[in-house]
C-alpha cells in the first residue's frame, strides 16, 4: 500500500496547505451531529470516532493512527444523500496533524487520479478486513491477538525505536477492542515479562517485534492467565 506521505507529494493539487490542520489532545476533528463532511488524512497522532448511545453510555466505533484517514465511512454513502455516522464524533487521543480535505473534492479528484483512488479503496479493504480478522479472533478466543494487532497499527518508528504512544488507559482500550479491561492488563503484563514490550511513563516500546507479529497473527497463544 502507498504510504501517505508519498500520496501527498504525488498530489498537491489535492493536499493544499490551508488544508493542513493541528488538533491538541482532546479536541474534536468533528463533533457528534455534525455532518461528516471531509477525510481527514492523519500525519501525526491516534484517535477515536465515537458517540454516545441512548443510554449515554459511550461507544468507540473505530480508531485511527498515522497514516490512516478518519473520516473515511463518507466514503460508504451514496453520493448526494446524507453521510453516515453523522451521529459520531472524531476526538484526537494524542496531538495531531492532519490534512483535512472536503469529502467531495477528493471523491471527484480520486475519479481523475488513480493513486489516489487505488489508495482510498485500499484504506476501506484494510479496515473492513481488519474487523473481520478481529471479530474471527474473537470468535477463535485469541484474544491476544486482537490487542496485539491494536499494538501493531499504532506503533512507529520514533527515532529508530518501534513505539506506540500510551494516549489510552484500560478502561479506553477496553471500549475499543471489546475486551474486558482486567484481561487487557493481564495481558499487557505478560507481553512486559516476556520482553515483546516495555512500558515508559508516556509510551509503550515494541522490543521483539517479531514476537508480536507471530501473537498478532494468532500463531503463537499468550499465556496470560
Amino acid at each position: 500500500m502507498m504510504m501517505l506521505e508519498d500520496l501527498i507529494a504525488q498530489n498537491p493539487a489535492l493536499f493544499k496547505k490551508e488544508y493542513n490542520h493541528f488538533y491538541r489532545r482532546g479536541s474534536y476533528l468533528l463533533h457528534q451531529g455534525e455532518p461528516l463532511q471531509s477525510l481527514f488524512f492523519i500525519l501525526k497522532g491516534s484517535g477515536i470516532v465515537g458517540c454516545v448511545d441512548e443510554d449515554g453510555g459511550e461507544r468507540v466505533l473505530h480508531y485511527f493512527h498515522r497514516g490512516d484517514c478518519a473520516g473515511k465511512a463518507a466514503l460508504y454513502r451514496e453520493r448526494g444523500n446524507s453521510p453516515i455516522f453523522e451521529g459520531a464524533s472524531i476526538v484526537a487521543m494524542t496531538d495531531c496533524l492532519c490534512y483535512k480535505v472536503p469529502l467531495e473534492e477528493c471523491v471527484n479528484y480520486a475519479q481523475q487520479h488513480a493513486g489516489v483512488f487505488r489508495y482510498l479503496m485500499e484504506v476501506l479493504g484494510r479496515e473492513v478486513g481488519r474487523l473481520e480478522e478481529n471479530l474471527m479472533l474473537l470468535r477463535e478466543n485469541k484474544t491476544a491477538a486482537v490487542l496485539c494487532r491494536f499494538f501493531q497499527d499504532n506503533a512507529y518508528d520514533q527515532k529508530g525505536v518501534l513505539a506506540l504512544d500510551r494516549w489510552f488507559n484500560y478502561e479506553e482500550l477496553s471500549r475499543i477492542l471489546g475486551i474486558h479491561s482486567v484481561t487487557i492488563s493481564r495481558m499487557v503484563r505478560r507481553l512486559m515479562e516476556e520482553g515483546v514490550v516495555a512500558r515508559e511513563p508516556h509510551r509503550f516500546l515494541i522490543l521483539r517485534p517479531a514476537a508480536l507479529e507471530s501473537y498478532a497473527a494468532g500463531k503463537q497463544p499468550l499465556h496470560y492467565l
